[in-house]
Formats: C-alpha cells, sequence, structure tokens
C-alpha cells in the first residue's frame, strides 16, 4: 500500500509540475546511472524520459563535467549526463537509437574481458541460474557455500559481493554446478548479452563515449594489488586497443559502486575520471574519481522525483 500511495504521490506531483520546480531548487549536475533497457525498461519508456528530460534540462556528456570539475571551472546548475553500465547488448538496440533522434550524448561502460569471452556480467548470471532452483535447493546449495542458508537469491549474491574474488569465483562454478540444466533463453540473451566490439566500434563517437567498467567486473576492493591493477590498467589497455577510448577520455565506473582508497588510488593512476553509485548531485566541489549518480527506471515519475531528492 505504502508503495503504491508513493507511486500515486510521485505521479500527481510529476503531472502538476512541482518535482519539475522542486528540482530547480537544488543546484547541481544530476549522472542518471541507467543498465538495461529491455523487457521491464523498454525503448519507449526511455524515448518519453529523455524527451521529459531534454525539455527542461540542458544534456551535457560526461568528459564535458569530468574536464570542468579537473580544471575547478564552474558546472551548469541543471544539467543531465546519462549513463549505461554493463555494456549491454540492448543498450545499443533499444537505447542507442533514442539517443540519436534526441541528439543526447552518453557514455557506455563495458567489460572487455567478458566481450572476449561471450560472458554476462556475473550477477545477472548467478540470479538467473538461481531463479530455477526451489527454495530448498537454493538454502543447500548457499549452505555448501557460506557456512549458512540464505532464504533468497539477493542474499546470497549480496553474499557473494563480500567475498574476496577467488571465493566469488570458486561460489560462481558452485552455482553453476547446481544448475547445470540452466537453459538461456532468446529473452534472457536480449536482457544480459553484451555488445560485440564490432557492435561498439559502430556507434556514432560524437555522441556515444564508450568507457571502463573494469575487465570483468569483480568486486574492486576484494582484489589484491596486482589483480586491481590488471582489471583496471587492463581494461583501459583494451579499448585503447580498439580505438573506442582516447587518453583525454579514459573513463571508469566502479562495479557495484565499490570503491575504497586504495582502488580510488589505481584509478588515479590509469584514468581521468570515474563515477560511483553514491546517491547525490554533482557540484563544483564533487570529486572526480567518484562522482555521485541518480539511479534511473522506466517510470518517469521516479526519475523527475529523484532529479529533486536523490537518495529517493
Amino acid at each position: 500500500m505504502a508503495s503504491s500511495f508513493k507511486q500515486t504521490l510521485r505521479r500527481w506531483a510529476l503531472d502538476a509540475g512541482i518535482t519539475s520546480l522542486a528540482s530547480r531548487r537544488i543546484k547541481g549536475v544530476r549522472m542518471l546511472m541507467h543498465h538495461g533497457v529491455g523487457e521491464g525498461y523498454d525503448a519507449a519508456a526511455l524515448d518519453k524520459q529523455i524527451a521529459w528530460l531534454k525539455a527542461r534540462h540542458p544534456i551535457m556528456a560526461f568528459h564535458e563535467v569530468a574536464t570542468s570539475l579537473r580544471q575547478g571551472r564552474s558546472l551548469p546548475d541543471f544539467a543531465i549526463v546519462l549513463t549505461f553500465d554493463d555494456g549491454l547488448r540492448n543498450n545499443l538496440t533499444e537505447a542507442y537509437p533514442v539517443l540519436l533522434k534526441h541528439q543526447a550524448p552518453a557514455t557506455f561502460f563495458v567489460c572487455p574481458a567478458l566481450i572476449d569471452a561471450g560472458q554476462w556480467i556475473w550477477t545477472y548470471e548467478v540470479r538467473e541460474r538461481l531463479k530455477s532452483l526451489s527454495q530448498e535447493q537454493l538454502r543447500a546449495l548457499a549452505t555448501r557455500c557460506s557456512g549458512k542458508a540464505c532464504d533468497t537469491l539477493d542474499a546470497f549474491v549480496s553474499w557473494m559481493k563480500k567475498q574476496p574474488n577467488a571465493g566469488r569465483l570458486e561460489a560462481l562454478e558452485a552455482v553453476r554446478s547446481a544448475t547445470s540444466s540452466f537453459e538461456i533463453t532468446e529473452t534472457h540473451r536480449r536482457e544480459y548479452d553484451l555488445a560485440s566490439w564490432d557492435e561498439l566500434a559502430a556507434l556514432d563517437n560524437r555522441l556515444i563515449t564508450i568507457g571502463s567498467h573494469t575487465l570483468s567486473h569483480p568486486i574492486l576492493s576484494s582484489l589484491a594489488g596486482g589483480e586491481l591493477d590488471n582489471e583496471l590498467k587492463g581494461s583501459k589497455q583494451a579499448l585503447l586497443a580498439k580505438g573506442l577510448m582516447t587518453e583525454d577520455k579514459a573513463f571508469l565506473c566502479y562495479p557495484d559502486g565499490n570503491h575504497d582508497k586504495r582502488v580510488l588510488a589505481c584509478a588515479e593512476r590509469h584514468y581521468s575520471a570515474a563515477c560511483s553509485t553514491r546517491k547525490g548531485l554533482i557540484a563544483s566541489t564533487s570529486p572526480v574519481f567518484a562522482m555521485p549518480r541518480i539511479g534511473a527506471n522506466s517510470a518517469l515519475e521516479d526519475v523527475a522525483w529523484r532529479l529533486w531528492r536523490p537518495a529517493a
């Protein structure tokens, strides 16, 4: 009931123009964080969202904001920056035509090693595989892996994220073994397949910037020093070699937003800017290697509300 009331309130505020007016009272750049555009969030919803945003806010490229922060220049008060994490193929098939239509610049963050291997982001794979298990099977698998029962797949994925990288990879193999009969459907492929190198190279680089989401999407703070440097430096080198990144536009997005002082120091060695998942607006004092973002979904009333209250 509370959720229904909240959505009704947000729709009313959107239709009445209240959220649009309220967001204008708070200065700062809003960097929106998207992931997939497909079954639950289709191109029509994105088109509606971009049209609404463009009518009220300037849409800036990631590099414009990063350069302003690095050089200590003032930022536009109410600009929007669009980002898409994970390098999913549906970003190209569904989102890219919308971005072209509106001439809205965006940054796509990709994982080179997963593109080469034709693998999904591990969190997507684990979630879909665990859905094929019964509650009893899930609890038994979680007990074998973690020593305690997890009642939900969210709890199991959360546990995996907290493991050292070797432990996470071991758990991933255990999930694959326990779900050997899992079958990938066409719906799965539309949702989770990654874009290929040729598909990324075909994008208009005047509109779309390709950034790094690390080599293979690990939780960075769980990595040893050599592993961490390889994930960040190796991803950048792969993108440079493909001609999809330049030294002056070498941007990073931390998987799951995860970073600590050690990760920040490594990012600073190899990149020119980075964004996090910390909720908030970008001000002139924001850290260029941990720029905050705002989660975006298919509900325009939610996006409009978060331009005013980013943590909502």
